[in-house]
């Protein structure tokens, strides 16, 4: 079963004791934090070190690199806007064109995943865990803008993992830290 995991790591250099899961559990891959970043010429030798250990597969190296407040690698990369800063623009185009950079980036530290973008609509406005992070408060407008940063991150070579689930833009609660029951209908 641990060739369905993907792993948290300590910090900017394999433990001991990470050096021999990775080796002998050989799981999916890593997800990497700002607890695991310093610059990019560390990160490639981190990354480097973690793919070393794998047997007949390259592990999936990601993050959580969106832009605006959840950007775990900062020193040294583009601070991209939040989504929502880049949708008032109104430009599929300018959508895309900082998600390929920010997928161009990560590329060529070695990492392969990176879950974004955000995929649902604010349609709470006291939901600070979605918050700008959406693109928009509309669902339909959201979907031109989710494209475009899909299409960003898959062309340059990055595998994307689109999240949150549907409707936690309208939840109250953080579920990084609670429980988040809807109660809506099938159709919405």
């Amino acid at each position: 079963i641990s060739n369905l995991l993907i792993v948290g790591l300590e910090g900017l250099t394999l433990t001991d004791h990470e050096k021999d899961f990775l080796e002998k559990y050989q799981p999916a891959g890593v997800i990497l934090f700002s607890r695991n970043y310093e610059s990019p010429a560390q990160l490639v030798e981190l990354i480097a070190s973690i793919q070393e250990l794998a047997h007949d597969k390259s592990f999936f190296i990601s993050v959580d690199q969106e832009g605006g407040r959840v950007q775990r690698f900062k020193k040294k990369f583009t601070l991209i806007p939040a989504a929502m800063e880049i949708a008032k623009k109104n430009s599929p185009k300018l959508v895309f064109d900082y998600y390929h950079h920010m997928g161009l980036e990560l590329k060529v530290c070695g990492v392969n995943m990176d879950f974004a973008p955000v995929c649902d609509a604010l349609t709470n406005a006291h939901n600070t865990v979605i918050g700008d992070r959406a693109f928009s408060t509309d669902l339909n407008e959201n979907e031109k803008y989710i494209s475009a940063a899909l299409r960003g991150l898959i062309t340059s070579g990055i595998i994307s993992c689109a999240k949150h689930l549907p409707g936690h833009g309208r939840s109250k609660k953080d579920s990084h830290t609670e429980k988040v029951i809807l109660k809506i209908t099938q159709e919405e």
